[in-house]
């Protein structure tokens, strides 16, 4: 039985932080092993998170938050600052990540998607990403 997958990740990091970039997808396993969607109802089905961490002089991906209502799709594109993510161990960078993601969810203004649970969801994303 394949297992549906609720959270989707990728990167746009700059050439010198690949093996940052590679660690983004322990945040969707993390979430795709713990939480269902569903379980907070039929108002979104999907959440995409695009970390960006650029030079500072190439700033052409900017920060965007949509939500698709049709789709019940969430997707946030968030800017890390690069020197932060540079100089981080994988332990912090996934704590820098995590942050980022609940930040994320708050501007997305999650508890306010209808037909959705989403301060409880917002809460239970905070508890899985703290046991990390």
């Amino acid at each position: 039985m394949e297992q549906t997958r609720d959270f989707y990740t990728s990167a746009i990091f700059w050439k010198d932080l690949k093996d940052q970039a590679l660690l983004v997808k322990k945040i969707q396993e993390q979430l795709n092993n713990s939480l269902k969607l569903e379980h907070y109802g039929p108002g979104l089905k999907t959440i995409v998170f695009v970390p960006i961490a650029q030079l500072p002089e190439h700033q052409n991906h900017p920060e965007e938050i949509q939500f698709f209502a049709r789709k019940k799709m969430l997707s946030l594109y968030l800017q890390l600052d690069y020197q932060g993510v540079a100089n981080a161990d994988e332990l912090h960078f996934l704590h820098l990540l995590s942050q980022r993601f609940l930040a994320g969810l708050d501007a997305a203004k999650v508890q306010e998607i209808r037909n959705f649970d989403g301060k409880r969801f917002r809460e239970d994303v905070g508890k899985v990403l703290a046991a990390a």
